[in-house]
């Protein structure tokens, strides 16, 4: 069945999401956590390790990675997160929540609509539910984000906290779903900075990039046609055109997503899907499902 898409409908699909998220916290309070795990944010993936310190140029996208570097001793069914960045500095560039989320073992990614301005709410839940001697202890990259920078200056990249209303935080705040029965731990939380309008990677200065490298071999070379004349010049600049068209770096197919934009899709998906559970939640409809078998 298609779904007209109209203004109305789309206000409602959001709405509906944001229903779903809610309730599957609010209405299931923690009876407690244990070994509650740490997530981190990556800013530059092409580097080893998690980098929280990174530097584009300002119109630049760039991928951040929500990674697990630390799973809940008592393994998890489910993510949520609540990322937050100063939408003057910054832009999110929506995609597929298909492609976005890289956690193995989700298999129902949902996000609440997508757009470029702060804050980004995106969840991913393992269904059906699993038992908990089954739950995932995976640590890695549980989704990728892409963004963009729009002018100079630092941009603080932050997970909200998770919280409760009788505990400080945000009840759509970030966190594990450790228990079958929608218990959530309060993992530990490493963020980020982006510099807009840097050159490279702040964590490794003294290394030049690519686009950097280029620039000097051209400056290189056409200090070496000064004083040229004729065909000696001709041949030279020659020599320079074909050194900066080596040199220069193409973008990678991974920075420049054309087959994976964000078309609507999911979310009018997730409107027909989330529509029926919002009054309960996720979460909670998820969890109802396991106990009836």
């Amino acid at each position: 069945m298609r779904i007209r898409r109209t203004k109305g409908t789309r206000k409602l699909a959001h709405a509906a999401i944001s229903l779903a998220f809610a309730g599957a916290v609010v209405g299931l309070v923690p009876s407690g956590a244990s070994a509650a795990g740490t997530m981190a944010i990556d800013c530059e993936t092409g580097s080893s390790g998690v980098q929280d310190s990174c530097g584009y140029q300002s119109g630049e996208s760039f991928f951040l990675d929500l990674q697990a570097t630390d799973a809940p001793g008592e393994g998890y069914n489910a993510i949520q997160l609540k990322l937050l960045w100063p939408s003057s500095k910054l832009a999110y560039k929506a995609r597929k929540t298909t492609t976005e989320a890289v956690w193995p073992d989700c298999t129902l990614p949902v996000r609440q609509g997508s757009s470029s301005k702060s804050p980004l709410l995106f969840g991913c839940v393992v269904f059906p539910v699993p038992k908990k001697k089954d739950f995932s202890h995976y640590e890695g990259t549980l989704a990728k984000f892409r963004f963009k920078c729009k002018q100079d200056g630092d941009a603080q990249i932050t997970m909200a906290p998770y919280g409760t209303a009788e505990k400080e935080g945000d009840p759509l705040g970030t966190t594990f779903i450790t228990g079958e029965s929608g218990q959530t731990s309060k993992p530990d939380l490493k963020n980020a900075t982006v510099k807009c309008g840097a050159s490279g990677s702040a964590v490794s200065k003294t290394e030049s990039s690519p686009k950097q490298k280029a620039k000097a071999k051209k400056k290189k070379v056409q200090q070496a046609c000064e004083g040229l004349k004729d065909e000696a010049l001709v041949a030279c600049l020659t020599g320079l055109a074909e050194s900066v068209t080596q040199t220069t770096p193409v973008t990678p197919a991974s920075a420049t997503p054309a087959q994976d934009e964000d078309d609507g899709t999911d979310a009018w998906v997730w409107a027909a899907i989330v529509g029926a559970l919002a009054a309960g939640g996720l979460l909670g409809w998820l969890i109802a499902r396991r106990r009836m078998r």
